[in-house]
């Protein structure tokens, strides 16, 4: 579902649609670009859907989504941020369930992860630090085998928090590396999502009681080739944090 307003602009964060979903349950991902709703201005809750492409699309301020399950197939990521510069506030995500995910190889372009930030299509890639992605993300729930936290190409400002997440396990395979989140990092073949630029945004990303089985993640354990499997450009260290 995406809606353009009669007098249209070039942003769509202007868009003044407004929709309120509830109930909605979406079954029969038979397609590779089976997506979730697009989320405008208002409210999402209690949905079941069962995606193959992007689940849930935070182009738009002011979307509140609650209760949301989804069944995730292959292709791109559960909360997906990017493809363009964005301006975007007042958007919360809570009890999001994921019930399967099957990704079957990393990609930081079409984003193997539970949040994703693709980068732009096309070129010139564009770097814009006017503008901030602004998001809260609390009560995420995986189930079985997960694939990386975040795969985030910065194109903006981001002020993200993402509190309360429990992964039943996280995949750690150490040759197919889907477990590994990639921020702004060349992290070899269908791993890079480091644009020229990118060092001059605000990387403000804030994790907030991740556990993964019984065990909590810090910033002891978040690295790369620890329980966490996180890999940030070291430009941004003292951007984002994880408690």
């Amino acid at each position: 579902m995406d809606l353009y307003p009669k007098n249209s602009t070039p942003h769509e964060e202007d868009n003044k649609v407004s929709t309120h979903i509830r109930d909605y349950k979406q079954v029969g991902a038979y397609y590779f670009q089976t997506d979730g709703s697009q989320m405008y201005r208002g409210s999402v809750r209690d949905v079941f859907w069962h995606v193959n492409d992007d689940a849930i699309k935070l182009y738009l301020s002011g979307a509140q989504l609650h209760g949301l399950t989804i069944w995730k197939a292959r292709n791109n990521a559960i909360i997906q941020m990017g493809w363009k510069p964005r301006n975007v506030s007042d958007v919360s995500v809570s009890k999001l369930r994921i019930i399967h995910n099957r990704w079957i190889k990393p990609d930081a372009y079409v984003s193997s992860a539970i949040l994703g930030a693709s980068p732009l299509y096309g070129d010139p890639k564009e770097i814009d630090v006017q503008r901030t992605m602004q998001v809260k993300i609390d009560d995420v729930v995986c189930e079985g085998i997960c694939a990386a936290l975040m795969t985030i190409a910065p194109m903006q400002n981001f002020d993200l928090v993402i509190s309360n997440i429990h992964f039943e396990m996280l995949h750690n395979d150490t040759e197919q590396r889907l477990g590994r989140s990639v921020v702004d990092m060349d992290a070899g073949e269908g791993m890079d999502n480091y644009t020229p630029g990118q060092g001059n945004s605000t990387l403000g990303i804030h994790i907030k009681n991740w556990t993964i089985g019984e065990v909590e993640v810090d910033k002891k354990n978040a690295g790369e080739d620890r329980l966490g499997q996180l890999k940030n450009n070291p430009m941004f260290d003292g951007n984002w944090s994880i408690e």
